[in-house]
């Protein structure tokens, strides 16, 4: 196979978007990274010229340049967030947990109310496995519909797997998503994500009541969830009342259990973050964080063959060691 073809066919870019990416590098002076500046093209990343403060300097030259020679701590997030995508193995995966993130049978253990009777968690009542996924950048709009597809379609083909999230984002992205993700490190919409994953024509809801949906269901989509300080910032793993402090961005995580304590409903959420895995929080804090929650009213018996799938029971959508960004979600 020729270069051109094999990188049409990873990029779904046409062969003729390809050769112009890489006549544009070669004559251009990238042939070093030929590859990065020829999917830039190809993708119709505009090279906009930039001014950059960097070592007590302007420094004046293009995205390109930048990209190539990050000139500040921001372009190397930027030039690693495009190493990723462009990363031909897609997501990093295991089949085991790695050291450090929570499992869901840890979680119980230190919760240990979700092992009482009338306590409901989707994965123990339909004997599913728990695939885990860690977020290391914006990009929790995409970890939260992926793992409800992946749940709902386990419930027809346990070992269906859950699609990878780089090779998505690499063939499925436009112009303008990739500007976002590459350099903001912003995210987007869960529902409208969840949307586009599921099988044609499937039905959503967000009516009704969360625990009782999530048993007719089987797992929702927590969406556009208002993170506060006490939620990002501290290790706990239980959340009621009033959130602390001021709003700091928005989530998307998923609803995977339910139980009822006293007067108040907890719900078991699933999250990407490596030291918070899954949490519990009630339906006051949920509210008083203006979260919504999506249930798929339509059978999922499998994910559609377009999208790119592995079948690990961990993935991650990169290997950034830093804080996990929370500009995930509108």
């Amino acid at each position: 196979m020729r270069r051109e073809e094999h990188y049409s066919k990873e990029w779904a870019c046409s062969i003729e978007k390809c050769n112009e990416g890489f006549n544009y590098a070669t004559t251009n002076g990238f042939e070093d990274n030929l590859v990065m500046i020829a999917f830039l093209v190809a993708k119709d990343i505009p090279n906009n010229r930039k001014a950059v403060y960097a070592n007590n300097n302007w420094i004046f030259g293009t995205r390109y340049d930048f990209l190539v020679n990050p000139p500040n701590n921001d372009w190397q997030q930027c030039r690693r967030r495009l190493d990723t995508i462009l990363k031909g193995e897609g997501d990093e995966t295991s089949d085991t947990l790695p050291e450090g993130v929570m499992s869901l049978d840890a979680f119980i253990e230190a919760r240990p109310k979700w092992k009482e009777e009338g306590s409901y968690i989707f994965h123990k009542d339909h004997q599913i496995k728990v695939m885990q996924r860690c977020q290391k950048s914006g990009l929790c709009y995409i970890h939260a519909p992926e793992i409800v597809q992946h749940n709902l379609v386990a419930l027809t083909d346990p070992e269906c797997g859950v699609i990878d999230m780089v090779k998505m984002i690499r063939a499925s992205f436009g112009r303008d998503d990739l500007c976002k993700h590459i350099f903001s490190d912003e995210g987007g919409d869960s529902i409208n994500m969840l949307t586009s994953i599921l099988e044609p024509d499937s039905l959503l809801t967000s009516f009704g009541n969360w625990d009782e949906n999530l048993k007719k269901y089987g797992v929702g989509l927590l969406s556009h969830f208002a993170v506060y300080p006490d939620f990002y910032y501290k290790d706990d793993l239980s959340y009621d009342g009033k959130p602390e402090g001021e709003e700091i961005g928005r989530h998307a995580m998923a609803l995977i259990g339910a139980r009822v304590e006293g007067n108040e409903t907890w719900m078991l959420l699933q999250n990407w973050w490596k030291k918070k895995q899954f949490v519990e929080v009630t339906t006051t804090y949920l509210n008083r964080c203006l979260a919504t929650c999506f249930f798929v009213r339509t059978k999922q018996e499998k994910i559609p063959e377009k999208w790119p799938v592995t079948k690990h029971l961990y993935a991650e959508n990169d290997n950034l060691d830093k804080q996990e960004n929370l500009q995930g979600e509108y």
